[in-house]
């Protein structure tokens, strides 16, 4: 059986959070990305800021090499940026690109990354139902999710790389139960 390293994003609260737990709780391999370094698993790598993505995505390449080179990788695409929230007319052109930067850019960003490496590649995305519904006032967030939706489904459809699943918003132990089958898959 292969070991598995979990990358997952977003992991200071929330859903990404509880997975970290989860997965700590079971001695799994695990490389967070955040914003901010909490404790020795994490990333320091704010997904808004372009140039320190791509810097820390070579970090990252290396490490995956040089420690991690049989191992399948699990990326878990969490983090994602509901600002700016209200009518375009009063976003920010900073506040439109921070989004974009985390949602759009960064996931790609690591995806490519990922892609790269030799390692079996599952990819995760907590999904949002706001990706198929209109509200006025989370259409950057909105839009973002629907887009990396529709990425991902490209990626599946053009790849051999690897395995893609693409989930909604689930229960910690669901999140569980697909680990243990991903591990002995």
């Amino acid at each position: 059986m292969q070991d598995v390293l979990y990358i997952v994003t977003g992991t200071t609260r929330g859903i990404g959070h509880e997975f970290k737990k989860i997965l700590l709780d079971n001695s799994s391999k695990l490389i967070s990305i955040n914003r901010n370094k909490a404790d020795k698993y994490d990333y320091k790598m704010d997904l808004s800021h372009i140039d320190e993505v791509g810097a820390m995505s070579y970090h990252l390449r290396e490490k995956i090499k040089r420690d991690y080179v049989n191992h399948k990788i699990v990326f878990v695409n969490n983090a994602f940026s509901l600002d700016p929230i209200g009518k375009l007319s009063e976003y920010r052109n900073y506040q439109i690109a921070s989004s974009l930067n985390t949602n759009i850019y960064s996931p790609l960003t690591l995806i490519k990354l990922l892609t790269e490496a030799p390692n079996p590649l599952y990819i995760i995305n907590i999904a949002s139902g706001a990706a198929h519904s209109v509200n006025k006032h989370l259409g950057i967030y909105s839009s973002s999710k629907l887009f990396i939706e529709n990425y991902l489904k490209l990626v599946l459809a053009s790849t051999i790389l690897g395995f893609i699943l693409i989930m909604i918003p689930i229960s910690a132990q669901q999140f569980m139960k697909i680990m243990s089958k991903i591990k002995n898959f």
